[in-house]
């Protein structure tokens, strides 16, 4: 063998390493559970960085612009909705939304789409998912790579009883249709993603409060062993989604049904009028 055939060989080797790679991380596993109890509004995981949006009580409901999650990183755009029966973890304060335009949560200055970019990759994200309703949509990516999208549609059938309601004192037992649950989202290691997009393409609200962020995957800290904590009924790998049956505690009555849809969204953002603040 000559010298140009190893370069050859070496060249070829370096490529398939490199496609190995991108094909690894553009279908990456993610493992979709709610682990806290009904009523819970926060993760009980540890070692992670949470903002709850007080620091916008003081200014109001409204469009908000370049938002900087001090240690975290950037929220582009989003709407700020007073706490009120279908959200805000403590019941007061303001919470974010995500709906469209003209109709949906804030009118003319309603936003239906939402990223956040973070300043380090991630292997978890949680948040208090509250009045869901099948037109929320959570997406992850790395870089401009999808690593996995899904939306709220099955989780409606998947959640029992217990979860409807908004658990909050304020507003205790209210909009009872809807399901108010605490989800967390694992990556398997050596996977991870730097933004989280929220959307919903509709008039509906896509509320949310208390978002987590961690950027260790699950047993990568000293005293984590076994499986990720709380009941894993999903993994999502790219446009593949495989439902996966697991004990359930003794407050889940019902089984878990249905598919995940998991979807790869085009998206396009409409201009509005924004304000612009800092979270500290």
């Amino acid at each position: 063998m000559n010298m140009n055939q190893i370069k050859i060989k070496i060249l070829g080797a370096v490529y398939l390493a490199s496609a190995l790679a991108v094909a690894a991380q553009t279908q990456s596993p993610l493992t979709l559970t709610y682990i806290e109890n009904p009523g819970a509004v926060n993760t009980s995981l540890k070692d992670t960085s949470v903002t709850d949006f007080s620091k916008w009580a003081n200014n109001g409901a409204g469009a908000y612009k370049d938002l900087t999650w001090s240690g975290v990183g950037t929220i582009d755009d989003v709407y700020m909705q007073k706490a009120n029966l279908y959200g805000g973890a403590t019941g007061t304060g303001v919470y974010p939304v995500q709906s469209a335009a003209p109709g949906g949560v804030g009118g003319s200055k309603a936003v239906d789409e939402t990223v956040l970019t973070l300043n380090k990759p991630s292997s978890y994200f949680g948040l208090w998912w509250s009045a869901g309703d099948p037109y929320n949509t959570l997406s992850f990516y790395s870089g401009n790579t999808l690593i996995a999208s899904f939306n709220t549609k099955t989780l409606l059938d998947a959640l029992p009883s217990s979860y409807f309601g908004n658990p909050t004192k304020a507003f205790k037992g209210q909009d009872g249709g809807e399901p108010f649950a605490f989800l967390n989202v694992f990556a398997k290691p050596g996977v991870t993603w730097n933004k989280v997009v929220f959307d919903n393409p509709g008039s509906s609200g896509f509320e949310s409060d208390n978002w987590t962020v961690r950027s260790q995957a699950w047993g990568t800290l000293p005293g984590e062993t076994g499986a990720a904590p709380g009941v894993h009924f999903a993994t999502v790998t790219g446009s593949k989604t495989t439902l996966v049956a697991a004990p359930e505690p003794a407050h889940v009555v019902s089984i878990f049904g249905g598919v995940l849809l998991v979807v790869a969204i085009a998206r396009k953002k409409g201009s509005m009028g924004v304000e612009e603040a800092i979270l500290g």
